[in-house]
């Protein structure tokens, strides 16, 4: 009864509760909170971490393993998960199998590909060059890691770099600052773990 419970209620948040709760900045003042929290760790334009969850399908469709063994070895279904920097989800895809990679993903995130083809253009950030101009653009971004595309709405960090630069060292912090999205996926879990509905379902 509890597992009939749940899928219902999934169900149901889905498609009357999600968009209450789960969305990209909508108002220019949402924008604003969420850039100016990256902004002061020095990633002004920034409105967001990205990455992927692989979450376990123990009762895997045999026609369909081939399609779900990815890189973990054994069968998954993938998010690609979008938050701030105060870990609040701002956008969750469709599910993929879990060969899918980070870049195939991507190509199909409404939430991604609306950043990428020009919205919230009407809204300008500043950020400082090395001879200490000030440019402004008018293009935000997500951060993520070096799996996805080199596109101008995803900053990932270069692989190719001296150990010790300047470049390497703000990279470094960078990586630690998409880092809000694992802390997420942390988060979930250990939600997960001591839910006592979850932990009933588990021993069924």
């Amino acid at each position: 009864m509890c597992h009939a419970f749940t899928h219902h209620f999934c169900s149901w948040f889905r498609e009357k509760c999600r968009s209450m709760h789960i969305h990209l900045p909508a108002t220019k003042a949402e924008t604003t909170h969420v850039e100016g929290l990256y902004s002061c760790f020095g990633l002004p334009g920034c409105i967001g971490s990205v990455d992927c969850v692989h979450i376990p399908w123990e009762k895997c469709l045999a026609g369909l393993l081939s399609s779900c063994k990815g890189k973990e070895g054994y069968p998954t279904l993938v998010f690609e998960v979008i938050v701030s920097h105060t870990c609040k989800i701002l956008s969750v895809s469709s599910v993929f199998f879990g060969a899918d990679n980070d870049k195939t993903i991507a190509q199909f995130d409404p939430a991604i590909n609306k950043i990428h083809n020009g919205s919230y253009s009407e809204t300008k950030w500043e950020h400082c060059c090395y001879n200490d101009t000030r440019v402004k653009e008018c293009r935000y971004y997500f951060i993520c890691d070096g799996g996805y595309f080199s596109w101008k709405c995803l900053m990932l960090p270069v692989q190719n770099r001296a150990a010790g630069s300047d470049v390497d060292i703000w990279l470094k912090f960078m990586e630690w600052v998409q880092m809000d999205v694992n802390c997420t996926f942390g988060i979930l879990m250990q939600a997960a773990v001591s839910c006592p509905q979850t932990q009933c379902l588990a021993s069924e």
